[in-house]
């Protein structure tokens, strides 16, 4: 095994019913390296995709989570519009019914200058 010789299995979102997908999982990690997700029923995974921005909005705090506490310097304003790379849809073997798609952030405030 190596990347080179392995291929991954992606799937278009169009043949998401095909395959008896009913739950999208919209997967990020955190700053600490954390697999987070949020799982999406199909029906409103198919509306997403149909907005002008397809992507969710996550809170920026949720970065600062470390067990049960918000870390210093991390507080409950601002969010990210996590946009998905609809390249990346794969089928979840470990959870039948379940896709998984990961996407990148996008701050919802403009940088300054």
């Amino acid at each position: 095994y190596s990347p080179q010789t392995t291929k991954a299995q992606t799937i278009t979102p169009a043949s998401l019913p095909a395959n008896n997908v009913h739950t999208v999982r919209i997967t990020w990690i955190d700053l600490i390296n954390n697999i987070r997700f949020c799982a999406v029923p199909l029906s409103s995974f198919q509306r997403i995709l149909a907005s002008s921005r397809p992507g969710v909005m996550i809170a920026q705090g949720t970065f600062g989570i470390a067990g049960i506490r918000l870390a210093s310097g991390f507080g409950p304003v601002g969010e990210y519009l996590y946009v998905l790379d609809l390249s990346t849809i794969r089928l979840c073997s470990y959870a039948p019914g379940h896709a998984s798609i990961v996407g990148w952030f996008q701050d919802m405030t403009p940088a300054p200058g």
